[in-house]
């Protein structure tokens, strides 16, 4: 079983934007922070374990934080490109 961590992912990410930059195709790695969704619930967090978090970091971000965020570079000219972006709740200190 493979197993990529985030920094081979950004790897990727730079490799394919390179490959097609001249094409006129942006690509861009969109890093989320903690986001309230359904994805707790899958991955088998409870209101104890995953409220820890909610008291560390505040108000966490919701999906439509996220969304509001690839809208924006969406919105952006054809000629400017974002290599990365890391949209965290204000008080998420780490990662």
């Amino acid at each position: 079983m493979w197993i990529i961590t985030k920094f081979a992912v950004a790897g990727l990410v730079e490799g394919l934007r390179r490959e097609l930059c001249g094409h006129g195709v942006r690509v861009t790695l969109v890093m989320p922070g903690i986001v309230t969704s359904e994805f707790q619930q899958v991955a088998g967090y409870d209101e104890k374990n995953f409220g820890t978090f909610s008291a560390q970091f505040g108000t966490l971000l919701e999906p439509g934080d996220i969304a509001e965020g690839i809208r924006w570079l969406l919105t952006l000219p054809a000629h400017v490109h974002v290599n990365e972006v890391t949209i965290r709740p204000t008080g998420q200190s780490y990662p």
